[in-house]
Formats: C-alpha cells, sequence, structure tokens
C-alpha cells in the first residue's frame, strides 16, 4: 500500500500519515484502509472522505476533491487505465509498512462444485499465512 497524491497538487507534501491529518483522505467504507485510519486519527466527514464504490473515490481523487488515497500500485494503476488515465497522472508519496490488509477474502458463487472450492481452498492453506487469520 502506498499514499498517492495527483502529480499537478505537488504542493501537497507529505512525509507520513500524521502529516496528512491536516488534509482529505479518501477511502471505501468499510474497507481495511478505513480501519486503518481511524485508528490513525482520522475523522469521518472531517479529513476523511468515506464512499461505497472504489469507483467514486478515484473519481473524487482526479478531480482534486481528495488530497490523498492509499492502494496498491495494482489497484491505482487499474483504477487510473479505467478512467482513460496514465499511471503518471499520479505520484507515490511513501509506502505504508505497517499496514495490515487482514485475512484475504476469496468467494466463490452458489453454483461451484464443492471439490473446486476444497480444492482451492487446500492450494490457498499450502502457502506461508498467519494462522490467527484464516478461517475455513
Amino acid at each position: 500500500i502506498f499514499v498517492y497524491r495527483l502529480r499537478s497538487r505537488g504542493n501537497l507534501n507529505i512525509k507520513n500519515m500524521k502529516e496528512a491529518l491536516n488534509f482529505r483522505t479518501g477511502s471505501n467504507k468499510d474497507d481495511s484502509s478505513h480501519k486503518y485510519l481511524l485508528d490513525r486519527g482520522f475523522e469521518e466527514g472531517v479529513n476523511l472522505d468515506l464512499t461505497n464504490d472504489s469507483a467514486a473515490t478515484i473519481r473524487k481523487f482526479v478531480a482534486g476533491r481528495l488530497d490523498f488515497l492509499m492502494q496498491t500500485e495494482y489497484s491505482m494503476i487499474t483504477q487510473l487505465k479505467a478512467l482513460g488515465l496514465e499511471y503518471s497522472h499520479v505520484e507515490k508519496l511513501f509506502p505504508i509498512e505497517e499496514y495490515d490488509f487482514g485475512a484475504p477474502c476469496l468467494a466463490f458463487s452458489l453454483e461451484t462444485p464443492k471439490a473446486i472450492v476444497e480444492q482451492v481452498k487446500k492450494i490457498v492453506l499450502a502457502y506461508p499465512h498467519d494462522e490467527t487469520k484464516t478461517q475455513n
């Protein structure tokens, strides 16, 4: 996860999340970044802008209504591409080293055969992981 700003907003120079408290950061409601930001003193409606839609969040960011976004590089690239923008439109400021993604999620259709679900579960559980975050 990285903190991003629009490249055109070079006046927004922060080096850590504490400094970001003075600006408006966007997140998706109930996303892991939402909890991360709340835990670091961000307040909904003050310096934390929430939406229920990641596409709306990136549109607000690109329109300059948000100062910063926390995203993986892949998410940022794909969301910008969906808007017809290049990755060069944004600037990566710094990584969030202590960010905890929580348990990974995977969903299947109700029509997915149980054998396939069990096979995928077996493969996923074979990878190194934190046992405290694994649900069966």
